[in-house]
């Protein structure tokens, strides 16, 4: 037996193919959702974006900014896509998150609002909580402590 190169071909046209059943391949629909930020000027806002068929991973969103870019993000195993933006002006944005779709899954969008405050909105520190009364608690806990230890004292006796 010998050795060598055999090209070896078919020829089909004689012959008509004709798929059996015709199929449409169907995406399945994803649902994202958007959700609000409000934040003072100057911080960042978080654009957080959840897209889900089942939480989706790895799925890129991209986040828009009253229809301009201003980044995008991965979508973790829970299906949840963050985004940091640096505000620098008040007022209240919408922003948009998108999914492009891909050759599983339909695109899908959703839409929010970014409210960014002034810093002079900012509540001072100790106008909230406890009313300053005058008396620390500090020594009103330990005349309580003393005053106990001495009854505690007088009753062994």
């Amino acid at each position: 037996m010998s050795t060598g190169i055999i090209n070896v071909g078919s020829n089909y046209s004689n012959y008509q193919f004709k798929p059996i059943t015709p199929y449409d391949v169907v995406k399945n629909k994803t649902y994202l959702f958007a959700y609000d930020a409000v934040v003072y000027v100057g911080d960042y806002a978080i654009l957080k974006a959840f897209l889900t068929d089942d939480p989706l991973e790895g799925k890129l969103i991209k986040f828009y900014i009253d229809g301009e870019l201003v980044g995008s993000n991965y979508t973790n195993s829970k299906g949840i896509a963050i985004f940091a933006y640096k505000t620098t002006k008040v007022g209240t944005f919408e922003y948009t998150a998108r999914f492009a779709g891909d050759y599983m899954y339909r695109a899908s969008q959703d839409t929010a609002t970014v409210k960014v405050l002034a810093k002079d909105n900012i509540v001072p520190k100790g106008s909230s909580g406890m009313q300053h009364t005058g008396v620390p608690i500090v020594i009103l806990l330990l005349a309580l402590l003393s005053m106990f230890t001495i009854l505690y004292r007088r009753k062994k006796e």
